[in-house]
């Protein structure tokens, strides 16, 4: 009995001393695991987690202050990298310093602290123990307004604008319908958004420039609903290429004229088109008709560019609303056929009668303007103008005293010109067959004084004393007026009662 109880005891006593040993290793355990994992577990305040580094920077182990140091290296390397815009497919390259950006040291060594954290403690502590390599990005600080400034100067002058449809016209009155083109215009706030939330530091980094498409305001599509295919009718008049003033003038207007396009149904007005005609508008001054008489006035020569505009529009078939003639007869359209115009009571008007909408292209040619018209023109139409003088009215001879002219002398200081009234018609044929004859407006020119000067009243002929003379009418004469130098008076040529007429060019392109 006694043997067994001290049997027990023995053993009693050992599993005292393993428990005491056990309870001891334990407590050794706890105690060094404490003071090890509490500095790890706290390190946020004071160290980087082993493993981390940034774009090569190793943060292992370092404090605040020795790890924003460090960041420095990566300074040169993030301004210098390359991040490669695309527009339209073409990459264009640009460093991130001059976009304005730089790495934001306190807040990258935030993020660098802030890691371990985030890992929990007991996987915090197996990093420590087992450290793994864990790259992050660097925190980059960005200057809105410096990169907003380089993206406008970069990519502003590259921005397209859209280009209307329009018809191009060749030498040859060749048609062509050039089709419209988008633009577009760079979306600079949409692109800096992109660049602040998608940075990625490499060097293939690569961001879609965004666009904002324009739309054109003429599309293809309406361009071609014009109809304008061909030219209808042209007519063309001469002028003096000694005459400075009169020709720019005629190449001002003519270059106001050109290009317009009127609609169908539409009324075109010469002086609404042309404007006034003064110094601001480029105008100058040479010979106008006011009266019977040529004055120098701001704007002379523009009849001419209004009498061709006439002519064309007659040859074209269209509707004339107004038209007046000059109060004598000029020099380069037959009697009956010219458009005086005055800006403030005079104008030339026509309406586009015709299905398609009509171009008119004026310009000027060495010493020639031309009018045309296009339009959808018909192979098989001819229109012809015919103009002829109903009434001839003779000058009035005039004296006038002047004792600077030698007794027995005569000096002519006004040569006289006939004034006539004329009728006009145009015929409109197809396939050779008439189907409209349509009487014009008519046309009254009066007579120019012939002024002479004599030395006294005694040698002013005695029937021009008598009575007062208004010279010979003859009605329904064929007399032509006399010619003159001035470019602004009649010449014979001027007075063939022949039909004139340009017949419509057609391309078998069209």
């Amino acid at each position: 009995m006694s043997s067994k109880r001290l049997k027990n005891s023995k053993t009693n006593v050992r599993f005292k001393v393993l428990w005491s040993i056990v309870v001891s290793l334990v407590l050794v355990v706890s105690t060094l695991a404490y003071y090890h994992l509490v500095p790890v577990v706290t390190a946020e305040a004071r160290e980087v987690m082993s493993g981390i580094s940034v774009q090569g920077v190793d943060l292992s182990n370092l404090e605040r202050r020795e790890g924003v140091k460090r960041l420095a290296e990566l300074e040169s390397g993030v301004r210098d990298t390359t991040v490669n815009l695309l527009l339209n497919g073409t990459g264009y390259g640009v460093t991130l310093g001059e976009l304005g950006v730089a790495v934001d040291r306190d807040k990258t060594m935030d993020r660098a602290l802030a890691m371990g954290n985030e890992l929990g403690a007991f996987k915090r502590w197996y990093a420590e123990v087992r450290p793994v390599d864990r790259p992050m990005a660097p925190v980059l600080s960005l200057n809105e307004p410096v990169m907003r400034e380089y993206l406008q100067n970069k990519f502003g002058p590259l921005e397209k604008g859209a280009q209307d449809a329009y018809l191009k016209i060749s030498n040859e009155d060749q048609v062509e319908v050039v089709p419209a083109v988008e633009g577009y215009s760079i979306d600079i706030d949409l692109l800096t958004e992109s660049l602040v939330n998608q940075f990625v530091l490499s060097d293939n980094n690569s961001v879609n420039v965004p666009v904002k498409i324009i739309q054109p305001v003429v599309t293809t599509e309406q361009v071609r609903e014009w109809g304008v295919t061909g030219l209808v009718a042209e007519f063309s008049t001469r002028f003096n290429p000694t005459q400075a003033n009169r020709n720019h003038n005629i190449a001002t207007a003519a270059g106001k004229m050109d290009g317009w396009m009127v609609q169908p149904g539409e009324v075109f007005s010469f002086n609404k088109t042309v404007g006034s005609r003064g110094v601001e508008q480029g105008y100058r001054m040479a010979n106008v008709i006011v009266g019977n008489k040529l004055e120098e006035d701001l704007g002379g020569g523009v009849c001419q560019v209004s009498t061709t505009l006439y002519n064309a529009v007659l040859l074209a078939n269209l509707a004339v609303e107004q038209r007046s003639n000059h109060s004598i007869p000029i020099s380069y359209v037959p009697v009956g056929r010219d458009a005086a115009v005055a800006y403030d009571y005079l104008d030339l008007k026509f309406k586009n009668n015709l299905d398609s909408h009509v171009l008119i292209k004026s310009f000027v040619r060495n010493s020639d303007l031309t009018v045309k018209i296009y339009g959808a023109p018909n192979p098989d139409q001819k229109v012809q103008i015919k103009s002829w003088i109903t009434k001839t009215m003779e000058p009035e001879t005039v004296y006038e005293i002047d004792p600077a002219v030698e007794p027995g002398n005569q000096k002519v200081v006004q040569k006289g010109a006939s004034g006539y009234n004329a009728a006009a018609e145009r015929l409109v044929l197809v396939n050779g067959l008439e189907v409209k004859r349509e009487l014009l407006f008519g046309s009254k020119y009066q007579p120019v004084e012939h002024i002479v000067a004599v030395h006294s009243e005694a040698e002013i002929p005695r029937a021009e004393l008598d009575e007062d003379s208004t010279g010979g009418n003859s009605e329904g004469t064929d007399v032509e007026p006399t010619d003159d130098e001035d470019e602004d008076m009649p010449a014979d040529d001027n007075l063939d009662k022949n039909p004139t007429s340009v017949v419509p060019r057609n391309n078998e392109r069209f």
